[in-house]
């Protein structure tokens, strides 16, 4: 039994754990984990939605089955983010000319730093 393996993992680490326990399955053993990572919840075989008021206050089991399980049932909260994903408000770059504010590093010189010099203009690292 697992809570939340993932919480805090870089994406390369969670993708090595989801391994692992896909491995830890196919040997035959049963798993279950407690997790809101949508990675993670896509490879379950079986899934199991609480709600309203899951944790303290008990809640009630909402819906069951694989993703489009979940997805087809409209009391399902998981189920409707599964369905149709948030998606960031793009917003367009800003300018960034000579006038920007800048971080400038001279001579940098420590481990494989070789007296570089570098300048970053909030839109990347440039020579």
């Amino acid at each position: 039994m697992l809570d939340e393996p993932t919480i805090g993992l870089h994406p390369r680490d969670n993708a090595i754990l989801l391994q692992a326990l896909a491995r830890l399955g196919r040997q035959g053993n049963t798993l279950v984990v407690v997790e809101h990572d949508e990675d993670t919840i896509r490879r379950a075989e079986h899934l199991i939605d609480i709600g309203p008021g899951a944790g303290k206050r008990g809640g009630r089991v909402v819906a069951q089955g694989q993703v489009a399980d979940l997805s087809a049932n409209p009391d399902s909260v998981t189920g409707r983010f599964l369905a149709h994903p948030l998606k960031h408000p793009l917003l367009p770059r800003r300018a960034v000319d000579a006038d920007t504010p800048a971080i400038r590093l001279h001579g940098a010189r420590l481990h494989n730093l070789r007296e570089l010099t570098w300048t970053c203009r909030c839109s990347g690292w440039s020579r």
